[in-house]
């Protein structure tokens, strides 16, 4: 909605939606690795399993805030875009901590996540045409 055109804020659909996803994604991909882990270093002195759990766990926590996050965004108030804003936040943060194990997922969520961050921050209340 444009500035004037009536007095209801617009809700952001889009950075909800954004939100959401990558919340999703996370909580995919973060159960799969609490059920397996499939890193092994190899070094010259052998190879090593590098467990990730504790890290899953992470993300599977600030995936899940993500997704309900997302979709509390989308009832377009603004106690819920801060919410949002603070969940994207800790969504850069951890899918930035595993960028070496994950880059291809990491990236995808860094991505979905800067989008609607930045969509969310872009996002004003608009104020109704005065006299």
């Amino acid at each position: 909605m444009r500035a004037g055109a009536g007095t209801r804020t617009a809700r952001p659909w889009l950075a909800g939606s954004l939100l959401a996803g990558a919340g999703l994604v996370d909580v995919i991909v973060a159960y799969g690795n609490t059920v397996t882990d499939p890193y092994v270093v190899i070094t010259a002195e052998g190879s090593h399993h590098l467990d990730i759990t504790g890290w899953a766990w992470v993300h599977l926590a600030v995936g899940s805030a993500a997704l309900l996050a997302g979709l509390a965004v989308l009832t377009g108030r603004r106690r819920w875009r801060l919410v949002g804003v603070g969940c994207a936040v800790a969504g850069i943060v951890t899918a930035v901590v595993v960028l070496p194990y994950l880059p291809v997922r990491a990236v995808l969520a860094v991505a979905l996540y800067a989008t609607a961050l930045r969509l969310l921050l872009r996002h004003r209340r608009e104020r109704p045409a005065g006299p």
